[in-house]
């Protein structure tokens, strides 16, 4: 019997980048060309200077995703705004997300700042999915998930802000509990779907 709350389901993963996984009625939403789900490169703030690493400007991975903590954490380091991040930085001359995740959980002023911004953003871009989707469970993965609740609660809290009531008055969301092994597991069955799919079954016949 297939479970009612995964019906309609999308996953947000906030890591270095920033994506979605989208299932309507059961079925995995891949799009015309697999790109499907791919909100990091979807506006976050109108006319920005800030460049993304696809080489437009104002994306949602610019300000949210994993690699712009970093970059941000480092100025932080640089300029002696944070602590935490300095330290860091004298010890191994780089700055990395888990750097800036670790320095939240510890209380770092700076670092607490950038993702409770990533977490805002993203809960603000998945309050649009909402209302187009109209899931009934929205699982959060990624290092920046790893944060704890912080993350989560900022991240539902922009999202409500910004949906119709009849989105959210039953929606559930929930980090994964993979261990950040999400991506390569979800990879996997994509390649079993994919071998296993009742048009592979005459090359199968075909080839013994």
């Amino acid at each position: 019997t297939r479970d009612a709350a995964l019906e309609d389901v999308l996953m947000i993963m906030v890591g270095t980048g920033v994506g979605a996984g989208i299932i309507s009625s059961g079925h995995l939403h891949r799009g015309a060309r697999g790109a499907a789900g791919d909100i990091g490169h979807t506006m976050a703030v109108d006319q920005s200077n800030v460049q993304c690493r696809c080489g437009k400007f104002g994306c949602l991975e610019a300000f949210a995703g994993g690699w712009a903590l970093a970059r941000d954490g480092r100025e932080a380091a640089l300029d002696g705004t944070s602590p935490f991040l300095a330290d860091v930085l004298s010890q191994r001359s780089t700055v990395t997300l888990e750097d800036v995740v670790n320095a939240a959980n510890a209380g770092d002023k700076v670092g607490r700042e950038l993702v409770l911004r990533s977490a805002t953003l993203v809960g603000t871009k998945l309050a649009d999915l909402l209302s187009m989707f109209n899931p009934s469970t929205v699982f959060v993965a990624g290092s920046l998930a790893r944060v704890g609740d912080s993350f989560l609660q900022a991240m539902q809290n922009a999202a409500y802000r910004r949906s119709f009531p009849l989105a959210t008055d039953e929606l559930v969301m929930t980090r994964v509990s993979l261990g950040h092994r999400e991506g390569a597991l979800g990879a996997a069955w994509l390649a079993l779907d994919e071998i296993f799919r009742a048009q592979m079954l005459g090359q199968w016949i075909a080839n013994g």
